[in-house]
């Protein structure tokens, strides 16, 4: 930059001149600021420095003078002027090369590393929306790319299902299920979680999806949506478009997996008739905390992960011994919902919704962007999972997943040393080595006592005993998502990539968003029961968490039920 410089409008130069003084760590103050003229000079009214520019004829900008020699002391300690986003957002865009998640704090410490320059946490924060193109520009152009987005898809790959619903030119929601997708989930354990999160930028939103898993337990991505809020018209517009790209799902008899909130049931019993629902009894252990405060929850995690009916009604009585409320309220919601032992079908071992949550823990990084920018980053992820999946389970030589084969190994291990008594064919009683208890094994029905069984579809130590005294082949006792040539089916599709650059966007417009007052919110609200469990306040007379004396309920309770003494007369 030099006297002679020229610039296109006022704004340009006013950014570029901010930036010379910004690399050269001088102070300044702005003289004058307007449509015509941009004049800066030194904090000393003294000193010599001064740069200005103005508005010319013919519109253009040029530098008027260019005094860029401090005659003062003052610029050597004064303190320095904060720079600009933009200035930030191109001094640090090389980080990103290196660290693709950078946060304002990383951007902080870059340009304090490399220019020697403090920068204000909001400019930051500001520069990394610029640099990952989180802008409001970029946020409108890219709602223009969702529908050519999509018919990419289905001109790539025939039979995905890629539905987007408009509300007067504005757009509303949006539906995908890729046919790789569609495909696998032909090989997958007959589990199927649905949950949602939050989508943390201007327009909010929320990420709607379907996850379900394969025979060595990792999780997949089946269908997601993104919708304005959480709800029964919504869930149920989700689960009918997963029919549409799935129609055997319909009549399929799988386990449903999902918390209690929000219309999830209703759509469930609805448009899946043959689907057992099951709650997360993580959700049902929130509620009993929030409700009855210093209620110890283990019995409810024994209740639930129980696979036995009679240890079941037990472990119910001992909840009812120790709290009558808690046993109340539980008999609020049906225990086939809930319980592993009451529940229809098997759903592996699975009381809560940890499925789902790990879902939305890997779709974290999508949570800030546009529903455009969402899809593709999802479209992606799936690819590079089926290609990894593939290559490792291609490597497999054994019939079984090594996984299960150990399981085998072990149960048939264990079940050598229990005695077996055969009533018939396919009737037999095991004797429990280490509670002595006989466990009944139905192997034309493939059902043993314990539970096990039936839940894993895998067979448990008594199931093994029985084989192994039989000499029969345990391979035809174990669920075919067990097998490695159904591991390796589910992995065969291939996601086939799209050159957004080709694509000519519409006449989408963006929803309607009210601006929120303050920082925009990235963390949720925490329920009661996990505020105590991380709380530092302990109380003295019960020994939890998240409460002191004063409001320890126990105490109240103590009270009440204490008869006054009084003296006779």
């Amino acid at each position: 930059m030099n006297g002679n410089t020229q610039f296109s409008n006022i704004s340009e130069a006013k950014e570029l001149i901010r930036a010379w003084i910004t690399e050269h760590h001088y102070p300044y103050k702005v003289v004058s600021s307007c449509r015509r003229r941009y004049i800066v000079a030194c904090i000393d009214r003294t000193c010599l420095f001064r740069i200005s520019c103005a508005v010319k004829k013919g519109g253009i900008v040029r530098m008027c003078s260019f005094q860029s020699n401090h005659t003062c002391s003052q610029f050597l300690t004064a303190k320095i002027r904060g720079p600009s986003c933009k200035w930030t957002a191109k001094a640090a865009k090389a980080l990103y090369a290196d660290v693709p998640n950078a946060t304002p704090a990383h951007i902080r410490s870059y340009c304090k590393h490399h220019y020697g320059v403090d920068v204000h946490y909001a400019i930051a924060w500001r520069a990394s929306k610029l640099i990952t193109g989180c802008t409001n520009e970029n946020f409108q152009h890219s709602f223009t790319m969702i529908q050519p987005y999509f018919e990419k898809l289905k001109e790539l790959m025939p039979g995905t299902v890629a539905v987007v619903d408009e509300d007067q030119g504005k757009y509303y929601r949006a539906f995908l299920c890729i046919k790789p997708c569609q495909e696998s989930f032909q090989h997958m354990l007959p589990v199927i979680s649905f949950d949602a999160c939050h989508i943390r930028n201007r327009y909010n939103g929320v990420i709607v999806s379907a996850t379900c898993m394969d025979g060595s337990m990792q999780i997949f991505l089946l269908a997601l949506a993104t919708v304005p809020v959480e709800n029964n018209e919504h869930w149920q517009w989700f689960i009918q478009h997963c029919i549409q790209a799935i129609p055997a799902l319909k009549w399929a008899s799988i386990a449903v997996l999902s918390d209690r909130e929000k219309g999830i049931g209703h759509a469930v019993d609805l448009l899946l008739p043959e689907a057992s629902h099951a709650f997360c009894v993580k959700h049902i252990e929130k509620n009993i905390k929030s409700k009855f405060r210093g209620v110890d929850t283990q019995l409810l995690w024994n209740a639930a992960k129980t696979m036995n009916p009679s240890e079941l009604i037990e472990a119910l009585e001992s909840i009812r011994s120790g709290h009558e409320g808690v046993y109340q309220y539980l008999s609020t919601i049906p225990t086939s919902t809930w319980a592993t032992s009451a529940f229809p079908l098997p759903r592996f071992g699975h009381v809560t919704s940890n499925i789902s949550e790990s879902m939305n823990n890997w779709m974290e990084e999508a949570r800030e962007k546009t529903p455009f920018e969402i899809f593709k980053l999802m479209v992606k992820k799936i690819g590079i999972v089926i290609f990894e999946r593939k290559m490792k389970y291609n490597q497999m030589t054994t019939d079984l997943i090594p996984t299960i084969l150990n399981k085998l190994k072990k149960a048939i291990e264990n079940g050598r040393k229990m005695p077996v008594t055969c009533f018939s064919d396919t009737l037999f009683e095991v004797e429990d080595g280490e509670s002595k208890i006989g466990r009944v094994v139905d192997l034309q029905n493939l059902e043993c006592s314990c539970g096990y069984f039936q839940e894993y579809k895998l067979p448990c130590s008594h199931v093994a005993a029985v084989i192994t005294k039989q000499a029969l082949n345990v391979e035809n006792y174990c669920a075919p998502g067990y097998f490695t040539a159904t591991l390796k089916a589910a992995y065969q599709a291939t996601v086939i990539p799209v050159d957004v650059s080709q694509l000519k966007p519409d006449q989408l417009l963006p929803p309607s968003c009210i601006p929120q007052k303050g920082r925009p919110k990235k963390l949720r609200f925490k329920s009661r029961a996990e505020v105590e469990a991380n709380s530092r306040i302990l109380c003295s007379t019960c020994k939890r968490r998240g409460h002191n004396k004063r409001t320890c309920s126990r105490l109240t309770k103590l009270l009440a039920n204490q008869k006054p003494n009084i003296a006779p007369l």
